[in-house]
């Protein structure tokens, strides 16, 4: 475990899951999520929530992961949905203009419903 960095995951329903994430996500960490999502890719996800409400600096790393992450699960037919309400990692996201690569809510609940409701419209 990487000091300071702490990952929950959690299956919302069948291919969704929910990876919270708290802390300093950075190149020292981001091998832990890295970690994470494969594990939730191997139990079938396609449909990952990133909640990083939680989590108190982002750097390039962690962006890229995150970028990664979204245009894998694009290519299988999933997505990614980042739950952020800070502006200072919200600023990342459009500094960058990394922020049309997956859907951003501002707090979790939204993201779950929106995500429960185009899953299950089907």
């Amino acid at each position: 475990m990487v000091p300071g960095l702490r990952v929950t995951t959690l299956r919302i329903a069948g291919g969704a899951f929910v990876c919270s994430v708290a802390g300093e996500l950075d190149a020292d960490s981001a091998e832990m999520l890295r970690e994470e999502l494969t594990a939730v890719a191997d139990q079938g996800g396609r449909h990952v929530i990133a909640d990083l409400v939680d989590v108190t600096f982002l750097d390039s790393a962690g962006l890229e992961l995150l970028l990664a992450a979204a245009e894998r699960l694009k290519l299988e037919g999933g997505e990614l949905v980042v739950v952020c309400d800070d502006p200072r990692t919200l600023r990342v996201f459009d500094v960058t203009g990394s922020g049309h690569q997956f859907r951003i809510q501002r707090s979790l609940a939204d993201a779950v419903d929106e995500l429960g409701t185009r899953l299950f419209a089907r």
